[in-house]
C-alpha cells in the first residue's frame, strides 16, 4: 500500500460527501442538515462514549477491529482477509460492517491517486469510542522538585528557520545538511540528539535532530525542498509567526502526534491512554507502565508489559527532548509529567514584558510573540536560555540588520515593543554607531558608491582602463553597466571589502507578515491531501464486489449439486472471500470461509476458516447441500 503521511480529519471527510448523503446521515441521528456538521459530530461523540447504538454485530466487531488493531492507518482491500481473523469475522461480513459504518459517517471509503481504495476511520471517531471502552484513572501524583525548563521544540524550530532565512540551507545529494554547516548550527541551536535514539529519525550520521526539524518544517508547510537546497515558504512562515501560542502549540503537537503514530499505527490506544494522564503532578515511571498495560490499552493484541515499557520509553524520550514532557531520572524509579509550561503558554498573553540591559543584552519572557522575536533576530544574536530567552546586540548583528534594510529607528521600535519602555541611552548610541555603513554598497540601479576616498580613486583608475564598465557620476559614485557591476563585485571580493546591497524600496517579507499571511490563506491546500472520498454504498450487496455475478440459485437456499458445480461454488466463494454454508450426509449444518480448493488424488479438498477463525479442511465428497447466503443477513 502507498505510504500515507497525511491523515484526513473527520470533518474534512464529511465535507467531501454530497449534501444528500449528509442529510440522510443527519436524519438517522434525528438532526436537520441545516444545523451543520458540528452537531452531527458532537452527537456521535456522545453516542460513542455512552455506547448508545443500534449497531449490528458486524458493525460492533468492525469498530473494535479499527480501534484496537488497525489504529492510525488505512485498511486496504488486500488486508481485509488477514485482518478479519483478529475479530473472528469473515472478510465478507467485515466488508458489510465497514459499509454500514460508512453509511453512518464513521468510516470512509477513500481512493488514492494510484487508484487503490482503502477504508479510513478518523482518529476523532476512534478516540470517542475508546473513551467509552476505557475509563483510565489518573495515576496518583507525587511531590518532587524538577527543573523548570521553558524551552521546547517550538523554540528550536523557530531558531532553525531564522538561520535558514539568514544563511540559506544547501543539502548534499543524499538530502542531508553538509557536515561543516551541521556542526556550526548544532552549536548555535544547542542541539543534542540523545533523546532521539531509537526513533525513525536516527541514522548513522547522527543527523537525527536536523532530520526531525526538517520534517516538522515540511509537514507544517514552512520549508520547501528545491533540488539540493531547502528554502523557507514565506507565506506559510508568516502565517505560523502570527498564530497565537495556543494555536501554534496545538498545530505542532498534532504534527508530532502524527509522526509518532506513523511508526506505531496499531498502538494508537496506548497513545490515547498516555494523553489521558495529562496532569502536572509527577508520576512514577514503573506505575505508569503497569497501569497502561493493566488498563487494557492493548486490547485484542498480544503484547507484553516489557513491550509496553519499550514503546512508552521511546515516546517519552522523544517528547522530553521536544519539551512536552519533563522527567526526573532517579535511580530506582524515574518520575515524569506533562510539562505545565505548555499549558501556561497556551493561555496566551501573561502581561510579561522583556528587558533591554545597558550592555545590549535583551531578555524575553516565555510567550513573547514570535513575530516580534523574528524581527529582533535580524539584528541581535541568540544566546540561549531555559527560562528567559537571551539575545545580545552586537556590532556584527546590528550591521547585519542594517544590511537587510532595517533603519536604526525600526530597530529601536522593535525593542520598545518588546519591553514597553524607553531604551537605555547606551543602547541607542550603540545602534546608531554600529548601523553606520562601512566599505561599499551596490544600488539596484547599478549605482556604485564608496565611503572612502582611497577606494573610490582606485576604482576610478580601473574604469579609466575599462571604460565599458561604466563612468564616474560623483566624487565617490559610479554608474555601472551590467558587466561593470559583476566586475565591481569581483574587485571588492579580492580586496576583502564588505559589500552592502542598496535599498530597493521594498521591505523584506518579514516586515509584511500580514500581507504574506493573506497570500498563504489564499493558497491553502486541500485538507484531504491526496485522498478522495467516495460516497458510501447504501445497498449492502454493493459492498461485496462480484456478488451480483453469482447465480441466484446459489444464494437463495441450500441445494445439492454435481461435484463440478460444487467445486465452482467453493472456488467462487474463495475468490470473493464469501462464507459458504453446507451440510454433510448426516444433515449437520456447518460454515466455512474457503481459501483453497485443491485436488489430492481423486478427492477435491476444501481448506478455509470456520466461524471462530479455526482452520478447517474437508473433502467435497462429504458435502450434501451447499449455499452462499447474503453476508448482510444473520
Amino acid at each position: 500500500m502507498e505510504l500515507i503521511t497525511h491523515r484526513p480529519q473527520w470533518k474534512d471527510c464529511l465535507e467531501a460527501l454530497s449534501v444528500d448523503v449528509i442529510a440522510q446521515m443527519c436524519r438517522r441521528l434525528g438532526l436537520e442538515k441545516t444545523e451543520g456538521l458540528e452537531p452531527f459530530i458532537a452527537r456521535w461523540k456522545q453516542r460513542l462514549r455512552e455506547r448508545e447504538s443500534d449497531w449490528s454485530r458486524w458493525e460492533q466487531q468492525a469498530m473494535e477491529l479499527l480501534t484496537w488493531q488497525v489504529g492510525e492507518q488505512p485498511l486496504s482491500d488486500t488486508d481485509l482477509g488477514r485482518t478479519a481473523t483478529h475479530v473472528q469475522l469473515s472478510p465478507a461480513r467485515l466488508r458489510i460492517g465497514l459499509s454500514l459504518l460508512a453509511g453512518r459517517g464513521l468510516v470512509f471509503r477513500l481512493r488514492l491517486p494510484g487508484g487503490e481504495r482503502v477504508y479510513w476511520c478518523p482518529r476523532e471517531v476512534r478516540e470517542a469510542y475508546l473513551d467509552g471502552s476505557i475509563r483510565p484513572c489518573p495515576l496518583p501524583g507525587t511531590d518532587a522538585a524538577g527543573e523548570n525548563r521553558l524551552v521546547g521544540v517550538w523554540d528550536t524550530l523557530f531558531y532553525f528557520l531564522v538561520l535558514m532565512e539568514r544563511e540559506g540551507l544547501p543539502l548534499t545529494k543524499e538530502q542531508r545538511i553538509p557536515q561543516p554547516l551541521r556542526r556550526k548550527w548544532s552549536a548555535e541551536l544547542e542541539l543534542d540528539s540523545d533523546g532521539l535514539r531509537g526513533t525513525v529519525w536516527e541514522d548513522e550520521t547522527g543527523d537525527a535532530a536536523f532530520a526531525l526539524l526538517l520534517e516538522l518544517g515540511r509537514r507544517l508547510g514552512l520549508i520547501q525542498m528545491e533540488g539540493r537546497s531547502a528554502k523557507l515558504n514565506p507565506p506559510a512562515v508568516a502565517q505560523w509567526l502570527l498564530l497565537s501560542w495556543s494555536e501554534r502549540l496545538e498545530q505542532l503537537f498534532a504534527v508530532v502526534e502524527e509522526s509518532l503514530l506513523a511508526s506505531h499505527p496499531q498502538h494508537h490506544p496506548l497513545w490515547w491512554w498516555l494523553k489521558q494522564q495529562n496532569r502536572s503532578d509527577w508520576q512514577p515511571w514503573e506505575e505508569t507502565v503497569s497501569a497502561a498495560w493493566r488498563d487494557r490499552s492493548t486490547k485484542g493484541r498480544v503484547i507484553t508489559q516489557s513491550e509496553v515499557a519499550d514503546i512508552l520509553h521511546q515516546w517519552m524520550s522523544l517528547l522530553t527532548w521536544m519539551g512536552w514532557i519533563e522527567r526526573i531520572e532517579e535511580k530506582e524509579n524515574p518520575l515524569w509529567r506533562w510539562s505545565p509550561w505548555v499549558s501556561m503558554l497556551k493561555r496566551g498573553d501573561n502581561g510579561w514584558k522583556g528587558r533591554v540591559q545597558p550592555d545590549g543584552e535583551v531578555l524575553l519572557p516565555p510567550g513573547t510573540p514570535l513575530a516580534e522575536r523574528w524581527r529582533l533576530a535580524q539584528f541581535a544574536d541568540y544566546m540561549g536560555g531555559e527560562q528567559l530567552t537571551h539575545y545580545l546586540l552586537s556590532p556584527d548583528a546590528v550591521k547585519r540588520g542594517a544590511q537587510s534594510g532595517m533603519t536604526v529607528n525600526e530597530m529601536e521600535r522593535v525593542l520598545q515593543e518588546l519591553t514597553g519602555r524607553p531604551l537605555p541611552t547606551t543602547v541607542t548610541h550603540s545602534l546608531q554607531e554600529w548601523a553606520q555603513p562601512r566599505g561599499a554598497r551596490l544600488e539596484s540601479v547599478w549605482l556604485a558608491q564608496f565611503d572612502e576616498d582611497d577606494l573610490a580613486q582606485e576604482w576610478g583608475q580601473c574604469l579609466h582602463e575599462w571604460p565599458d564598465w561604466g563612468r564616474r557620476v560623483g566624487e565617490r559614485s559610479f554608474a555601472l553597466t551590467e558587466g561593470g557591476a559583476e566586475a565591481f563585485q569581483r574587485w571588492l571580493k579580492e580586496r576583502a571589502v564588505p559589500l552592502a546591497q542598496g535599498k530597493t524600496g521594498k521591505k523584506a517579507w518579514w516586515w509584511r507578515l500580514e500581507e504574506e499571511q493573506k497570500e498563504y490563506q489564499s493558497q491553502s491546500e486541500d485538507p484531504l491531501g491526496a485522498w478522495r472520498v467516495e460516497p458510501p454504498e447504501l445497498r449492502p450487496e454493493a459492498a461485496i464486489p462480484g456478488w451480483s455475478s453469482l447465480p441466484h440459485m446459489w444464494t437463495r437456499s441450500l441445494r445439492p449439486y454435481h461435484e463440478s458445480t460444487l467445486r465452482e461454488v467453493f472456488r467462487q466463494a474463495a475468490r470473493l472471500e464469501l462464507d459458504v454454508t453446507w451440510t454433510d450426509s448426516k444433515g449437520c449444518l456447518q460454515q466455512i470461509t474457503p481459501l483453497f480448493v485443491t485436488a489430492e488424488g481423486r478427492e477435491w479438498i476444501v481448506q478455509g476458516r470456520g466461524e471462530n477463525g479455526n482452520e478447517l479442511s474437508f473433502s467435497l465428497s462429504e458435502v450434501s447441500q451447499v449455499g452462499i447466503f447474503p453476508p448482510w443477513k444473520e
